[in-house]
């Protein structure tokens, strides 16, 4: 075998393998999209369960629509009462991630907090009223645990 054929199977081996790293990376980067996505998701059903709840009227288990009269109190607000059920420590974990109402929001916005400590994603959920227009997030891609 020739120099020359010798140099050009290594060099098919350097790019065969430099192909394979960036096929590994696009693939993790893409699971850590895909994730942030679907724990996104996950956080605004509990926001439109929130919503739901808080608009149903007390005598229902709801929240009475404290949010038509003055400001809105979510203090009464859990995850059991939006219909979850709950671990141990007041959160609810799905497959892609946790989710937990942030206990340091005022009682006029309710924080709903998703995060993935194992990716390091988080979304923040802040909710300022019982109406669709009043749900404000913030996505965190880079958030270390």
């Amino acid at each position: 075998m020739s120099q020359s054929q010798f140099m050009l199977i290594v060099l098919g081996i350097v790019i065969v393998g430099i192909a394979a790293v960036l096929a590994v990376r696009g693939f993790g980067e893409g699971r850590k999209k895909a994730n942030l996505d679907a724990l996104s998701q996950d956080a605004y059903e509990v926001a439109v369960d929130a919503i739901r709840w808080m608009r149903k009227p007390e005598f229902f288990g709801g929240g009475g629509d404290t949010c038509a009269a003055a400001r809105c109190d979510w203090t009464a607000a859990t995850l059991e009462k939006f219909g979850y059920g709950a671990e141990s420590d007041g959160s609810l974990h799905t497959y892609h991630g946790m989710i937990e109402i942030d206990p340091a929001s005022d009682p006029e916005n309710l924080v709903i907090r998703g995060t993935n400590p194992e990716l390091g994603n988080q979304v923040v959920i802040r909710i300022t009223g019982a109406h669709p227009d009043s749900v404000y997030t913030v996505i965190d891609p880079e958030y270390t645990p």
